[in-house]
């Protein structure tokens, strides 16, 4: 029903924005590298995913 790359998306986004909210608390509202750590972890996030949800489709 959903492309590979929407799931893995939809995950990132959720992740990424976990973990923002929490390098926020941390940081003490440190915005920019917040917004860093949540975007490099998003990446990861989007590519773990992908390769993930793409070995399990390929029967």
């Amino acid at each position: 029903m959903f492309s590979n790359a929407l799931i893995a998306f939809l995950v990132a986004i959720s992740g990424g924005t976990w973990i923002y909210s929490k390098l926020m608390k941390q940081t003490g509202n440190n915005t920019k590298n917040s917004i860093i750590g949540a975007a490099i972890s998003a990446g990861v996030i989007f590519l773990v995913v992908v390769t993930l949800v793409g070995m399990v489709s390929h029967r």
